[in-house]
């Protein structure tokens, strides 16, 4: 599959696709034009060929040939590889790949456990009164294929090797732990256990809620060979008729309460698993719909993660709507006590994520604390919801202390915003050159070349050598970015352009940062500048051995000699 998949690529040009449908006009070494996932009014999609890459800098929005297919035409990847090679000429092997294979024994191993849980609830009279005490009834216990894992460690890999499983495949997958000398054991005991779908229905991972007292609270799946966290969101299977229908999806925070906002009549609601919304997830539901509900504890965590939400969501051209649950409650609990007209309301009345964001900033500061002012300011700048901006300066310019002139205060308010804008801060009017200008901060000029020069096929084996010494680089990031290339080929550079070698580098997270890099940045490497950043970093190299040797105090004159004519030589060339 990898081979197809990497050929397919080599033979399909990215811009030529992308053009089928955009405009692009090439500037510098890249193609720009409107992004088409957004209402874009001024050109911040790039395409690059030399990376295979697409990027929007005001939406975020971004991937390769495979990815451009899938979110345009909502083809899964299978679809997407088939209608290229179709495009390239390429004929695709009919044979089973063994990945395709191996996938197929994970899910079949995955069902297996979900039985197996599901008739544990059955048989534990213990399990069924957590579920009625929680009012989850027989129906919904069906519907949401729960189960349950009893505390016993050797009952689910019994089973597992019973049904003809490998162990250690399923410790891969995370439903059990330990190894083969020291014996498995079932990775989630005494929990109720929540199976995980993704949006075409593929079980991909568990979480388990545990049942009496007890920590952690809740355990959920790690990353698998089936299962990305940050891609899957919990309920979409069975949500994703209701999002399409009403144009809007509800994200709330874990399992029970998308199931409490199901029961309530919700049926479009969904949960990220675990960890704050992501930007796959947040591009997920943009497919889907173009409205989305906030719904997250009242709590500091909820408030933090329902702001951070709002942000992504927004970036993808979603319109948000932010709603908190009563202090102490979330969905499950108000369902559960007083029913579900409370949810209904709250849905239906929640607020901008400007009104939310400054309603935060006014349960911390007052109107008479210079820092609430700053925060305020800061906040809507930031925003781009004209409208919203204009009703928020309405309410808060009366709260200035010492003006009691409507006019005025309104006035003096949108002098703070203009001084906001103008500052240093405020400069960077898109994602593009906030990202480039991250870049500039975070890393020197030399590790930028560099870096830079190991994508062009004409420096790249020049170059290479550096990266053996990557703590001689400058920055964190730019050392990041080294040990990945040096460990995904050693002491021996790739061949070929950046899109057919980047997905090599690892972890997934470096990888992407470094193609943000790369199309972020109109620097050029030429042969002048590519000498001189060697001979800076070579220089970078000896101060450090040099430091080494000072530290371990040399033992004669003529030693400290030696160090100080290797100082003054540095000092020459630098």
């Amino acid at each position: 599959m990898n081979d197809e998949r990497q050929l397919v690529r080599s033979r399909v040009s990215l811009v030529e696709l992308v053009s089928q449908e955009v405009r692009l006009k090439k500037t510098g070494k890249n193609w720009t034009g409107l992004c088409p996932f957004h209402d874009d009014k001024h050109p911040s999609f790039t395409v690059s060929d030399v990376t295979g890459t697409y990027r929007c800098w005001s939406c975020g929005a971004k991937g390769d040939v495979f990815t451009w297919m899938m979110e345009r035409r909502r083809l899964t990847f299978r679809e997407a590889l088939e209608e290229l090679a179709k495009q390239a000429g390429i004929k695709l092997s009919s044979k089973p790949q063994e990945g395709a294979s191996k996938r197929g024994s994970h899910i079949a191993l995955m069902e297996a456990v979900g039985k197996f849980f599901k008739s544990a609830l059955a048989d534990s009279a213990r399990a069924q009164k957590y579920c009625s005490d929680r009012g989850i009834d027989a129906n919904t216990i069906e519907y949401w294929e729960l189960g349950f894992a009893e505390d016993a460690p050797d009952a689910l890999p019994t089973f597992l090797k019973k049904s003809g499983f490998a162990l250690a495949d399923a410790k891969e997958l995370f439903v059990v732990d330990g190894d083969s000398t020291n014996g498995y054991g079932g990775k989630f005991r005494d929990r109720l256990m929540f199976p995980i779908r993704d949006e075409r229905g593929v079980l991909v991972a568990y979480g388990g809620r545990i049942i009496g007292d007890g920590r952690p609270k809740y355990i959920n799946s790690s990353d698998t060979p089936l299962f990305r966290k940050s891609r899957v969101l919990y309920g979409l299977h069975q949500a994703s008729s209701a999002i399409a229908k009403k144009n809007r999806a509800i994200l709330v925070e874990g399992y029970l309460d998308v199931i409490a906002c199901h029961r309530a009549g919700l049926q479009e609601a969904v949960a990220s698993l675990g960890t704050s919304l992501t930007e796959e997830q947040a591009k997920m539901l943009k497919r889907w719909c173009d409205r989305v509900v906030v719904l997250y504890d009242r709590d500091a965590a909820g408030q933090k993660a329902a702001e951070r939400a709002s942000e992504l969501l927004a970036a993808e051209g979603i319109h948000v709507s932010v709603c908190l649950m009563p202090e102490g409650q979330d969905p499950d609990s108000v369902l559960r006590s007083v029913g579900p007209a409370p949810l209904l309301k709250a849905v239906e009345q929640g607020i901008s994520p400007l009104e939310f964001r400054i309603q935060q900033i006014q349960t911390r500061l007052e109107p008479t604390d210079d820092a609430f002012w700053t925060e305020v300011t800061v906040a809507l700048t930031d925003s781009t919801d004209v409208l919203e901006i204009e009703r928020q300066i309405e309410r808060l310019a009366p709260l200035i202390p010492g003006l009691r002139d409507p006019m005025a205060s309104r006035k003096a308010l949108r002098r703070m915003i203009q001084k906001q804008t103008a500052g240093p801060e405020r400069t960077a009017p898109t994602r593009r050159a906030r990202r480039e200008r991250f870049f500039r901060l975070e890393m020197s000029g030399v590790d930028r070349v560099l870096l830079l020069a190991a994508v062009s096929e004409n420096f790249r084996h020049l170059v290479w050598p550096v990266f053996e010494l990557a703590d001689t680089f400058s920055s964190e990031l730019s050392r990041e970015f080294a040990v990945s290339m040096h460990d995904a080929f050693s002491g021996t550079p790739p061949e070929g352009d950046l899109a057919s070698w980047v997905d090599a580098l690892q972890p997934e997270d470096t990888r992407y940062r470094f193609l943000d890099f790369v199309l972020s940045s109109d620097l050029e490497p030429d042969d002048t500048g590519v000498a001189d950043a060697l001979k800076i970093f070579e220089n970078r190299k000896e101060s450090i051995e040099i430091r080494k040797a000072v530290v371990a105090v040399p033992s004669n004159d003529k030693e400290l000699a030696e160090i100080g004519e290797r100082l003054r030589r540095i000092k020459r060339v630098e």
